[in-house]
């Protein structure tokens, strides 16, 4: 018998979940999570609460520019939006972050001072901006 034959038979039959009936047990959660990581050798501990969709993607659209190119060969001005990544996760984790070390709410000043492996450890905290559809919409535009 293989492993998995062996998992298979020792697990018990699976409960049929229940029918959910209120909509509002799928609100964003309340309340504080915690995101832990290891930087600089110490444990770092950050508390933070879910963004609802509609912070998201309000977060989304504010970080799309229109920013002016310059064609080098013919000197033509053409207008291209561009996500701007700093801006949203820079927002998005001001937004979420409700607590850091030393019990306080992290200031966009010490936020911007943070090593960038500190910042990808914190970008977990808030959702991806999942661009793929949002970079279609604005080619055609």
């Amino acid at each position: 018998m293989t492993d998995e034959q062996e998992q298979t038979q020792e697990r018990e039959p699976e409960t049929p979940l229940e029918q959910g009936g209120d909509i509002s047990e799928l609100f964003k959660p309340v309340g504080t999570q915690t995101l832990e990581f290891e930087a600089r050798g110490r444990l770092w501990r950050f508390h933070h609460r879910a963004l609802s969709w509609a912070e998201h993607f309000n977060l989304v659209e504010r970080a799309w520019e229109t920013v002016e190119e310059i064609d080098e060969n013919t000197g033509e001005v053409s207008l291209e939006r561009r996500f701007n990544a700093h801006r949203y996760y820079e927002t998005a984790l001001m937004l979420a972050l409700e607590e850091g070390p030393g019990g306080k709410k992290p200031t966009l000043v010490e936020l911007r001072q943070l090593g960038s492996d500190v910042i990808r450890s914190l970008v977990a905290a808030v959702p991806s901006p999942n661009l793929a559809s949002q970079v279609e919409k604005a080619k055609k535009d």
